[in-house]
């Protein structure tokens, strides 16, 4: 399809479903084009419940919901991928209760010890040089490393 994303670039489920055109397969633990991107039409689109699609008519492609879309904390907690955060429901990453946990999680999170909470890093949770590339307002490649870090201040 037009506008297609390069899902497979993507080599964590965190990084994976924060993509509105990429879905996580837990089997083969790989990204890959959801499959609400192969309906062309309104009308198809919304019919596919099953893989919670929704139309944007703004740029004429079908893509999945936000995963995370429950109105009461209840339904979100009962939902293994999403966590009741600030009185709305979140995707569950980087919930950790502690500075250990948080900086031991492989998706990429930073602890921040004054507030006392665990959040994502936007620059190490992306794994090729194109992906940091595009993000470098705020990233950086580290070739010799092969990572995406924080780019720092000149």
């Amino acid at each position: 399809p037009v506008g297609a994303v390069p899902c497979e670039r993507f080599l964590s489920k965190g990084v994976c479903q924060r993509e509105k055109r990429c879905a996580w397969g837990d089997g083969a633990q790989v990204c890959t084009n959801t499959p609400c991107f192969e309906h062309c039409a309104s009308a198809e689109c919304s019919a596919d419940t099953a893989n919670h699609c929704e139309w944007n008519s703004v740029e004429d492609v079908c893509w999945k919901t936000k995963l995370c879309s429950h109105s009461n904390e209840g339904d979100c907690e009962q939902d293994s991928e999403c966590a009741w955060r600030n009185n709305s429901c979140a995707e569950k990453l980087c919930v950790h209760a502690g500075e250990h946990a948080c900086v031991a999680d492989p998706e990429g999170c930073v602890y921040d010890s004054i507030l006392r909470i665990c959040y994502p890093e936007p620059c190490k949770m992306l794994k090729m040089a194109d992906d940091c590339r595009v993000m470098d307002e705020i990233c950086e490649w580290d070739a010799i490393g092969s990572i995406c870090k924080p780019r720092r201040c000149v």
